[in-house]
């Protein structure tokens, strides 16, 4: 079973397993990366092409929500 914000003793707690699960999940992803481009499934500019698309995107959704406050 997951846990949930209630199963911790204080936020601090909670927060720190956040933290946890996105510096894991972050290494995975990495992992996964580097793999795809070693096996030549992608090339490392595509990747970066991908990559700088995506922050573009998040940018522009930030943007937008700030025009909603």
């Amino acid at each position: 079973m997951e846990p949930t914000e209630g199963d911790f003793e204080d936020l601090d707690d909670y927060e720190e397993q956040v933290e946890q699960l996105i510096l894991e999940n972050g290494v995975l992803l990495h992992a996964v990366v580097n793999l795809l481009v070693e096996k030549k499934l992608i090339s490392r500019e595509d990747l970066d092409r991908e990559i700088e698309s995506l922050y573009k995107q998040a940018e522009a959704g930030d943007a937008d929500s700030g025009d909603d406050a």
